[in-house]
């Protein structure tokens, strides 16, 4: 009779087991459990990492105050509401996918992820900048630039640039779709080609100790501002021509929206410095100086601008584009109007 109950008291203990076990949930015992703890490391990583990036974004992104007035939007709310869909990624894919939603959010092309494989597979590119002679007007020089970076091959075409420019009457500078790079190659282009000075506008810089750290030199570089805390003066940097700029025939420029970045200092200088003739439209409105920083965890830099640019008229280059002369929507016939008024100045 004993030996009957001890039995089953050792099976109603482990039955109290089981229960105890099973109503402190899924432990031990649970299969997914580890899954779950390798998730939650993650996402944590992920908030890390969006939280590193959206302080650098209030810390160092010179445009953040004139974006939120533009666009009408709180960049404590905006962050807020993608740190919360941060939190519910479960890949890398979807976390990078949200982060740059995120940054896309501001309207601007350049605060953006630079990510280190971004640049692998890319299909085969048209020469940075080729210069021929125009098929009709055989004193005119056409040249097309696509690019400002490669920065070996770029200047290596802008010295063939300024060699047949000797024999050129007129010069046609086609900027469509050119996406930008280093403008400091065109500037010394035109401090050897054009003998007068050129205005491209005003600029003021963003402090930050990433910035002064990557270019302590802009301390000096850029007095304070003592009306803008956290923000330089407005500066102005003047193309000033070399001694042997020789060329002081007209000069034309097609420009569109897809004209980018250092592209459109090239256009700004050109315009407001009274160079040439822009026609065509409105740039793309992006100007940068950009900073570019390591991210704790994501193979990759997330691109900061760092200046604000107005133009000589008073416009903000961001946002705005740089205006044309002559405002011509349809390509081609932007082509024909700029080589018309190349051809009617050289009566």
């Amino acid at each position: 009779m004993f030996t009957k109950v001890a039995s089953r008291l050792t099976k109603l203990s482990g039955l109290l087991i089981v229960i105890l076990i099973s109503a402190h949930g899924p432990i031990a015992f649970e299969p997914n459990s580890r899954a779950q703890v390798l998730l939650t490391r993650t996402q944590d990583k992920y908030l890390a990492e969006f939280d590193f990036i959206s302080q650098t974004v209030a810390d160092c992104y010179s445009y953040l105050t004139i974006k939120q007035q533009r666009y009408a939007f709180s960049f404590g709310d905006l962050t807020r509401q993608f740190r919360e869909r941060v939190s519910t990624c479960t890949s890398d894919e979807e976390y990078v996918k949200t982060v740059r939603e995120y940054l896309k959010s501001f309207r601007d092309g350049h605060l953006r992820l630079v990510l280190t494989d971004s640049a692998k597979n890319s299909p085969p590119r048209e020469p940075a900048i080729s210069n021929n002679w125009d098929s009709e007007n055989r004193n005119i020089l056409v040249v097309r630039i696509r690019r400002l970076w490669d920065k070996d091959k770029v200047k290596k075409s802008f010295a063939e640039t300024l060699s047949l420019a000797k024999n050129a009457r007129g010069i046609l500078f086609d900027l469509r779709n050119n996406g930008g790079g280093d403008d400091a190659l065109a500037f010394d282009l035109f401090r050897k080609l054009i003998p007068k000075t050129l205005d491209g506008g005003r600029y003021s810089i963003k402090y930050s100790k990433e910035l002064l750290k990557q270019r302590p030199f802009y301390e000096t570089l850029y007095p304070n501002d003592p009306q803008r805390p956290g923000y330089s003066i407005f500066k102005a940097f003047p193309v000033e021509p070399e001694p042997e700029a020789f060329f002081n025939g007209p000069i034309a420029v097609v420009a569109n929206k897809g004209c980018y970045s250092s592209c459109e200092s090239m256009v700004v200088y050109l315009r407001f410095g009274n160079a040439a003739r822009v026609f065509g439209t409105r740039t793309g409105g992006g100007s940068a100086n950009p900073i570019f920083i390591d991210l704790p965890q994501t193979k990759g830099q997330l691109m900061v601008p760092t200046w604000i640019h107005v133009m000589p008229n008073g416009e903000l280059l961001e946002d705005n584009g740089v205006p044309p002369n002559e405002f011509i929507e349809d390509e081609q016939q932007a082509l024909a109007a700029a080589m018309r008024y190349l051809n009617g100045k050289q009566k």
